[in-house]
């Protein structure tokens, strides 16, 4: 009967070194949560932080604790960090990731914490965290659900289309979770959204917005709403610009009415032109004639017209002739 029990107490005293050595873990977990050092903990706390900040788990434990250990299961994987025995205070590490820092290094401490510092904060870093305390009740577990927020980088741009329509584009890239995109004003036409999941678990959102150029505006802003901003990203996107190689109907009659009207004033003007050129050189006819009645220049053109001017000359004398009196002839 005696051998009995030493095998027995030998049995538990090899389970308890196999324990404390991390080789065998005893999967027992209260899913309703443990009391440990008088305090109530759920089975699972969930924390969610920002990428780049520092995060502090806090594993609690009582004075008749044997081992403590933390262990990190990112993607269904379980990596066992560090492992505490309260028996000879011994702190085995088995991450190199200096990151990860333990502070408690001794079971002694007055606050009965072991707790788990991560700093900075990775995308890496997201997953379950667990923290299990043997006793001599058996072994507890408290496990943190470590959620990283990624703010996803804000990109836009505009396309032109040939249906009378222009494409205002606005990303949200590698993100977590996905953001949220909404435009405003909302009914210059139809938008849709693109959602790509990346393996590091970032999803990039990109909505499209096909605005009718018949509903022109100059500018649409593109809302972004995700955790990680302090309420939302507003973005004006101007479409000025595209639709200036673009002409809308009302820029056509716009544009066929400033040509109307300048090809009616050049006509006019050149009516007018041939109207004061015609007036002009009527009136130098005119001045020229009566000119040259005035001042006799019949006989002082004679030499640019010498064929023509000497019959009324010989015209002239000869009316001149036959009004001389006849005294005078017969003498």
């Amino acid at each position: 009967m005696n051998r009995e029990k030493r095998d027995l107490v030998s049995s538990h005293t090899e389970e308890g070194k196999k324990n404390i050595l991390g080789m065998v873990r005893v999967e027992q977990e209260d899913q309703l949560g443990d009391t440990l050092g008088g305090r109530s903990f759920p089975g699972t706390e969930n924390i969610t932080t920002l990428l780049g900040n520092k995060v502090l788990l806090t594993c609690p434990f009582n004075e008749n604790v044997t081992i403590i250990t933390w262990s990190f299961n990112p993607m269904l994987q379980d990596v066992r960090l560090a492992a505490l025995r309260c028996d000879s205070n011994e702190l085995a590490r088995f991450s190199n990731n200096t990151r990860i820092k333990i502070q408690s290094e001794a079971c002694n401490i007055s606050n009965n914490e072991m707790n788990l510092q991560i700093e900075p904060v990775h995308l890496a870093d997201d997953g379950k965290y667990t923290c299990e305390i043997a006793d001599h009740k058996g072994v507890h577990k408290v496990t943190f659900a470590l959620s990283v927020t990624v703010p996803p980088a804000i990109s836009f741009s505009t396309e032109n289309r040939l249906n009378d329509t222009m494409m205002a584009i606005c990303t949200a890239s590698n993100g977590k979770p996905a953001a949220e995109i909404t435009w405003h004003p909302n009914n210059l036409g139809n938008f849709s959204i693109n959602i790509t999941h990346h393996n590091n678990r970032t999803v990039t959102v990109q909505s499209q917005y096909n605005i009718s150029i018949h509903l022109f505006s100059k500018e649409v802003i593109c809302i972004v709403s995700h955790p990680a901003f302090d309420g939302t990203q507003n973005y004006t996107i101007s479409i000025a610009g595209p639709h200036d190689s673009q002409l809308t109907p009302d820029n056509l009659f716009y544009l066929y009415l400033i040509a109307g009207v300048l090809a009616a004033c050049l006509c006019l003007l050149a009516v007018t032109l041939v109207i004061l050129r015609y007036f002009i050189l009527r009136n130098n006819v005119a001045f020229g004639y009566v000119f040259c009645c005035k001042n006799d220049c019949i006989s002082s053109s004679s030499q640019d017209l010498p064929q023509s001017n000497g019959p009324f000359i010989q015209m002239e004398n000869f009316i001149y002739d036959s009004f001389q009196p006849q005294d005078t002839r017969q003498s």
